[in-house]
């Protein structure tokens, strides 16, 4: 428990803001990842209509509606077929696939070291 106390300043001082950045920057990162599923569902929807790609615009505003972040939990296999079929779909489905591997990494990761965090300072304030 000595070397506890030794090395809590430290980490007071530099863990938190160390974690405060990765969490922040997981927050920034979701708006992309929502306007990316936003972008995928709209292109869905073009490619059904017109069944093509030529003039799809993709969105610049940096909004996104609730039912974008409904589709952000949904499957990738139960998007539409034809988006494998156009390299922009293909480039769209890599890009959410590797957001949801680094959620999938990160997300666990922070609220770990969050409690490890919070019970190493419930600790040093009893003693």
């Amino acid at each position: 428990m000595e070397k506890l106390t030794e090395i809590w300043p430290f980490v007071e001082t530099f863990g938190i803001p160390i974690l405060a950045f990765f969490g922040l920057l997981t927050f920034v990162s979701l708006n992309f990842y929502w306007r990316t599923i936003s972008d995928l569902r709209r292109l869905e929807n073009y490619i059904d209509k017109k069944g093509t790609v030529k003039g799809f615009l993709r969105k610049s505003f940096p909004i996104v509606s609730p039912l974008d972040i409904v589709f952000g939990f949904m499957p990738l296999s139960r998007f539409s077929e034809n988006l494998t079929k156009f390299s922009i779909g293909r480039e769209y489905l890599d890009t959410v696939r590797i957001f949801r591997k680094y959620y999938r990494v990160l997300f666990p990761t922070i609220i770990g070291i969050a409690a490890i965090g919070i019970a190493i300072n419930e600790l040093n304030i009893d003693k």
